[in-house]
């Protein structure tokens, strides 16, 4: 039989041990917070601006670059975001504004280009989507050195947007 002294001592080691392995256990989650607290989302990149009307204008500089689509040039891009006016709007709706975009598109080839749908994806600084939503637009058919306006809007706030994507839409 083992004796009372021994079994003092065993659970003594035994104490030891758990406060040991506890310890460590605790310790590393600390240190993992830490760690992560350095690679979290960092604070949001603000890409607008608020006009004296309530618009919301776009100013990211790479949304309002110029871009080259299926060989037409995209340039003049302009989004902005307007919010609906009266409470009884924004109480009787789930609309969060309403985000438009203008842009020139010239056809700078020696062929008719354009005569197809896009749908129009606004992404952030890694070029996710911010929004599940796309916006829809036509471009019309263009003949060489034609220049044409793209109007469009989609019920949804996607002003803070860094850039947009733009892909044909596919056929129904």
């Amino acid at each position: 039989m083992i004796s009372k002294r021994k079994l003092m001592i065993l659970g003594i080691a035994l104490s030891i041990i758990i406060i040991v392995v506890t310890g460590i256990a605790f310790a590393g989650k600390i240190f993992n917070k830490k760690d992560n607290a350095n690679t979290g989302p960092s604070i949001p990149i603000v890409n607008f601006r608020t006009l004296e009307d309530g618009t919301k204008l776009n100013i990211s500089p790479k949304l309002n670059m110029p871009k080259q689509f299926e060989g037409l040039d995209i340039t003049s891009i302009q989004a902005t975001c307007v919010h609906p006016q009266s409470t009884s709007e924004v109480k009787n709706s789930l609309i969060k504004g309403r985000t438009n975009l203008i842009a020139t598109v010239t056809n700078n080839t020696e062929e008719t280009l354009g005569g197809y749908f896009v749908n129009i994806i606004f992404v952030d600084e890694k070029g996710i989507p911010i929004s599940d939503f796309k916006m829809f637009a036509e471009i019309i058919e263009l003949a060489p050195g034609e220049t044409t306006q793209l109007n469009s809007s989609i019920t949804e706030n996607l002003i803070n947007a860094y850039d947009i994507k733009i892909e044909k839409a596919e056929n129904e």
